[in-house]
Formats: C-alpha cells, sequence, structure tokens
C-alpha cells in the first residue's frame, strides 16, 4: 500500500511538472509571437510578455526606424520575438508615416497606442504640440486630411509634462539620455506655442495645471513597472 502510494505521488508531480513546463512553453511563445499589429496595440500592460531590454540603445532603435517606411515598420512590427520599447518606437515612427501620408486619424491612433500603452515620452510629446494648434492650423500641417479633433490645452499641457517627466525618468533610470535629449530640445518651443495659445484662449488653468503636475509621479512610477526599473537605493 505505501508504494503505491508513492508511485501515486511520483505520478502526480510529474504530471504536475509536465503540465507546469507545458504552461512556460505556452507563455514563452506567446510572447515571442508573432503578434499583429492589432495585437500590439492592444498590448496593456504589456500582458503579451514582450521580453525588456535592461539598457536599451535609444538612439541606435530610432535611427533604425527612422530609415523605414510604413510598410518596412509595419513588416518590422510584425515578426517574432519584438522588444518591448522596440515596438514602443516602431508604433510611434509607424504614427508619423501616417500623420504624413496617409490618415491623421490612424497616425493619432497609432500616437495615442504609443504613448498610453507604452508610455513613450516622443508620442506624448508630438500629441501635445498637436493638440496645442487649433483645427484651422492642424488642418493646414495634415492638408487633404479629415481632422476631427479641437485645439485642446488641458489635454496638450498634460501630455508634454508627461513627456518631459518619462523622459527624465528614461534617463536616470534605463542610462540612456536620448530620449530626454530630444524632448528637452523641443520643450521650449512647444512650450512657447503653448502659453501663446493659452493667453490667445484666455482661459485661466491654474488650478487644472497644479492637478496635472500631481500626477505625473504616478506617470513615472507606472513607466518603471513597464520596463521593470529598478529604484537607485540612496
Amino acid at each position: 500500500m505505501r508504494r503505491n502510494n508513492i508511485i501515486f505521488l511520483l505520478a502526480v508531480l510529474l504530471s504536475f511538472g509536465l503540465t507546469y513546463g507545458a504552461y512556460i512553453w505556452y507563455m514563452d511563445s506567446l510572447a515571442r509571437g508573432p503578434h499583429s499589429i492589432a495585437v500590439l496595440s492592444e498590448n496593456n500592460s504589456n500582458q503579451l510578455r514582450l521580453r525588456i531590454h535592461d539598457k536599451p540603445d535609444f538612439m541606435k532603435i530610432c535611427g533604425q526606424f527612422a530609415d523605414m517606411d510604413k510598410a518596412q515598420l509595419e513588416a518590422w512590427l510584425q515578426k517574432p520575438d519584438r522588444e518591448l520599447n522596440e515596438v514602443s518606437f516602431a508604433l510611434h515612427y509607424l504614427a508619423n508615416r501616417y500623420l504624413s501620408l496617409d490618415s491623421f486619424e490612424t497616425g493619432l491612433f497609432y500616437l495615442k497606442t504609443s504613448a498610453e500603452l507604452y508610455l513613450n515620452p516622443f508620442s506624448y510629446l508630438k500629441m501635445g504640440q498637436i493638440y496645442t494648434e487649433t483645427k484651422d492650423k492642424i488642418q493646414e500641417m495634415f492638408p487633404n486630411q479629415n481632422i476631427s479633433i479641437e485645439q485642446d490645452l488641458l489635454k496638450a499641457y498634460t501630455y508634454m509634462r508627461t513627456a518631459f517627466a518619462l523622459g527624465e525618468t528614461s534617463m536616470h533610470y534605463q542610462g540612456d539620455n536620448y530620449i530626454f535629449n530630444f524632448v528637452n530640445r523641443y520643450w521650449e518651443g512647444t512650450m512657447a506655442s503653448w502659453q501663446e495659445a493659452q493667453k490667445k484662449s484666455q482661459l485661466n488653468m491654474e488650478t487644472e495645471l497644479e492637478s496635472i503636475e500631481k500626477t505625473l509621479t504616478a506617470q513615472q512610477e507606472a513607466y518603471m513597472k513597464l520596463y521593470n526599473l529598478k529604484a537607485v537605493k540612496k
């Protein structure tokens, strides 16, 4: 009887081991993909478990995608074994291709996806620039396209400040200042445009702007969690 119990226990453990191993294999296969762009555009909190580089080279990443056209970016995104930071910027550059060539609405969708799901500072900055402008000005920027959005200075300020805060987080915890330097390069001009638009609107947004500033720490913490970044011990 004791021997049978031992054999039964070993069988259970073996079955559990095989089941767990199959689960790990399945999850690894899920992470490797390939994934469609539609699936990558729904990757909330990296539920696809895309791999993450500890020290991404953002200059190399952006240089790679800057030379790709829309079709090349779409093909790259749908290959297996994509990395989270790279997908974030591939979606950002894909958004820019749509904005300049085909569809403002599709481009804006990919900008929001890159920003809100992948917390991409470049995409936040771009959206801040767009929402700073009036609808007529946006139409001039993207002629022959259907523009449905309106100027939204509070939304623009939120996006711009988020871009700067996340750029700082990347610089401090990813060991790469490329993102921060890029955002900082356009910060003064972007903020000057926003301040001019704010004066023209004659809206008092002091209370709302203070509330926006209080949300930035949470965004930085979300960025660190998404990209598995560790706080430096003091």
